[in-house]
């Protein structure tokens, strides 16, 4: 993986919890293979159709929701209970 890509996947993670979309991923200069692989080898999992996490073990409560986030789409927002945690 170049530097370059290494850098822009590392930011979009670092700002969303180890959260990052396919369409980030893609853009950041992942390809479908390296996302495939990483996948398959646990360092990352779906929690949801195009989302991924870039954790092995237990998740955050802050990750699970950005990655709710992030799959309801750019307009989605939190409200009530979960909003104010």
């Amino acid at each position: 993986m170049k530097p370059s890509t290494r850098r822009n996947v590392r930011a979009v993670l670092r700002a969303q919890k180890q959260v990052i979309t396919r369409k980030q991923a893609r853009k950041a200069g992942l390809t479908r293979r390296f996302i495939e692989k990483r996948l398959k080898a646990g360092r990352w999992w779906r929690p949801y159709r195009g989302i991924y996490v870039a954790v092995t073990g237990a998740i955050t409560r802050e990750a699970q929701l950005r990655a709710a986030l992030l799959r309801a789409g750019d307009r989605a927002v939190l409200s009530y209970w979960t909003a104010a945690q």
